[in-house]
């Protein structure tokens, strides 16, 4: 596992971006397409008594949504501070060009999450039917088109842990050793929110691929031209 994060480091950002395309539509077509993403909800779903007891826990919503969801805002405010103090030379300790590109990599992330939020028009599980909601599960080319859409449909949630992917693309060229941490801590965490939120029913598993892929697009595009670390 470990060479396997070595390895990434030394990788083009536009063969990181080549091989994830594919890898992305496999994981979809195995867990949407055949349907598994169902049969997960609602192992979830019967678990907890036919219904989403972790909806509003402690732990899954007090500490996993809320209190991570403030903490990252606080991050990201902080980093953003810092970013303006680094467009006064006196107080400049790194390249601009590149701290613009983690910048943008890391809000356009979010920003991207969820925009898609709202135009694909997807429900929560907990909204359907099939799991003691109201709504009847429409697939993602009609979702859009109901009278009253959802917005779940990438996980917005999970992107607090998949936008740091743009700490990793930032990090690689000069610090490989705090890249290949920094891609592991966004993995954890960007896991540990999204399995989070299907435990209370607000996104099915392929939701969170698919955040974790544009997270990982975005940045892997922003970097494009970046050379990657080299062997020495």
């Amino acid at each position: 596992m470990r060479n396997y994060f070595v390895d990434l480091t030394e990788r083009s950002s536009r063969y990181l971006l080549l091989i994830s395309v594919p890898l992305y539509l496999a994981l979809f077509i195995l867990f949407d397409g055949l349907g598994i993403k169902f049969s997960l909800s609602q192992w979830f779903y019967s678990i907890s008594g036919h219904s989403w007891a972790l909806k509003h826990n402690l732990i899954t919503e007090s500490v996993l949504h809320d209190g991570f969801r403030a903490l990252n805002i606080v991050v990201v405010a902080g980093i953003l501070i810092f970013y303006l103090s680094q467009w006064f030379k006196p107080l400049r300790v790194t390249s601009v060009t590149r701290l613009s590109q983690f910048i943008g990599a890391l809000l356009l992330s979010f920003i991207a999450v969820n925009l898609m939020k709202g135009v694909t028009g997807m429900h929560c599980p907990w909204d359907l039917s099939m799991f003691g909601g109201r709504f009847d599960y429409q697939p993602l080319w009609l979702a859009a088109s109901q009278p009253d859409p959802g917005r779940c449909f990438p996980a917005g949630h999970a992107s607090i842990g998949y936008a740091w992917f743009s700490l990793f693309f930032y990090l690689r060229k000069d610090f490989p050793h705090f890249a290949r941490k920094a891609l592991i801590g966004s993995l954890l965490i960007g896991l540990l929110l999204g399995f989070a939120q299907q435990l209370r029913g607000a996104h099915f598993i392929s939701d969170d691929i698919t955040t974790a892929f544009i997270c990982w697009a975005i940045s892997a595009l922003i970097f494009i031209g970046d050379k990657p670390h080299e062997i020495r």
